[in-house]
């Protein structure tokens, strides 16, 4: 099934695969490459988590991406793809954890894992 798309940058407003299908788009294949994805994404948030929580790790101050007028999204990973990683405040940072989780827990319901 086609995603619907910004018409003025052209990116696509489904969840999995870039942003490119939904989950009911994707085949078994795809399902299971798609989970180690999401996997090594929660780690890298649980890690960067941990390192704001005991203070090794300070959240980055430079500014957030630019953003389509139309759709309001960016091309970066968190925030709606206006920030990095290591832009997240610890409260940004969790609620990714917990939106990653979300799409990795459907993920894996669709494979029965």
């Amino acid at each position: 099934m086609p995603v619907r798309r910004c018409p003025d940058c052209r990116r696509g407003f489904a969840g999995y695969l870039d942003s490119e299908k939904t989950l009911r788009d994707l085949t078994l294949s795809e399902i299971r490459t798609e989970i180690p994805k999401y996997e090594a994404k929660e780690a890298r948030i649980r890690d960067y988590v941990a390192g704001l929580l005991d203070r090794t790790v300070n959240p980055l101050g430079y500014p957030d991406g630019v953003a389509c007028p139309r759709c309001g999204q960016g091309w970066r990973e968190f925030q709606n793809h206006r920030k990095d990683l290591e832009q997240l405040t610890i409260g940004e940072a969790q609620a990714a954890l917990s939106a990653n989780g979300r799409w990795l827990n459907k993920l894996r319901r669709q494979v029965g894992r």
